[in-house]
């Protein structure tokens, strides 16, 4: 338990300072090291980067959260059983800045459920690995550290996060 509130502590009051950055490269960066903890290889991984605008970032944070949606996607995937497990991942630039989004194939979330998913100690992972704070750090970092929003909704069969940050001009 105090390993979980050091890490609540950590990223809710993140010690580094932002930086400005390019979604794409971050994002990129968060893949390639998801890639790398995969035990199987064999989600299929779409990447489709149309931003040109550069947000400022906790750089190691934000990409904590792009692993934690990545793997949450994978987890759903072992435990559904899904058979060709797929992700999209997609930046674009909106008038005011980016939006970034994270879909999978894994089945979605349970109707009842999505209103809680980023409350604090809520999981669905109930004696596995989960603490129900991946969500809920993500969300505040994102929301209250940021200026930015992210949303969770039901597309095609899957699960699709989507943040939006705001530009920043050099």
């Amino acid at each position: 338990l105090s390993s979980v509130i050091d890490d609540f502590s950590t990223f809710y009051k993140p010690s580094d300072s932002t930086d400005v950055f390019h979604i794409n490269q971050t994002l990129k960066e968060a893949v390639i090291s998801f890639k790398d903890s995969l035990v199987t290889k064999d989600i299929h991984i779409t990447e489709e980067y149309n931003s040109s605008k550069n947000v400022k970032l906790y750089k190691d944070i934000f990409m904590q959260i792009c692993l934690n949606l990545l793997n949450n996607a994978n987890e759903n995937f072992i435990q559904k059983e899904i058979k060709s497990p797929k992700i999209v991942i997609s930046t674009q630039d909106t008038v005011n800045g980016v939006e970034m989004s994270i879909l999978d194939n894994a089945g979605g979330i349970e109707t009842e459920l999505m209103n809680k998913i980023f409350d604090p100690y809520f999981s669905t992972k109930v004696g596995k690995n989960g603490n129900g704070l991946g969500l809920y750090m993500a969300k505040l970092v994102i929301e209250e550290h940021l200026n930015g929003e992210i949303k969770a909704e039901n597309v095609n069969g899957g699960a699709k996060f989507t943040i939006k940050l705001k530009e920043q001009h050099d």
